[in-house]
């Protein structure tokens, strides 16, 4: 499973007949079967808003890296417990924020850090 970094399941059961058109070389019938694969090392969850934090928990008792969608979790309780469990477990979390890594911020983070303030900036142009 590593070398291909491929692997669905579904909630409905319906994994193993979505594998086959889809093209991915392994499937689940839950997502608990995924966890318990030695094979996946690291999960993308994109669940509901209000699942976030018991799935990131269970992803993280399995010992799997974490890539969760946005917001991480919704209260600060959820998210002091995501974060023991990550810790004790010793994986990566990471919420998938699209922007964080895109061009556009480094430029905006440059511009105020030359203006010597910390305030957002009100206008950015990319055209010439």
């Amino acid at each position: 499973m590593a070398a291909t970094g491929k692997a669905l399941a579904a909630k409905s059961g319906s994994g193993p007949l979505m594998r086959m058109p889809c093209g991915v070389p392994a499937s689940y019938t839950s997502h608990e079967e995924l966890l318990a694969d030695p094979n996946i090392e690291a999960v993308y969850l994109p669940f509901p808003n209000s699942l976030h934090a018991d799935w990131i928990i269970a992803a993280a008792n399995a010992g799997k890296d974490i890539l969760c969608e946005k917001p991480l979790v919704c209260r600060l309780q959820d998210y002091q417990r995501v974060v023991e469990a990550c810790e004790r477990n010793e994986v990566t979390l990471m919420e998938a924020f699209m922007y964080r890594f895109h061009p556009q911020q480094s430029a905006s983070s440059l511009m105020r850090a030359g203006s010597g303030t910390s305030s957002p900036c009100t206008r950015v142009s990319t055209s010439s």
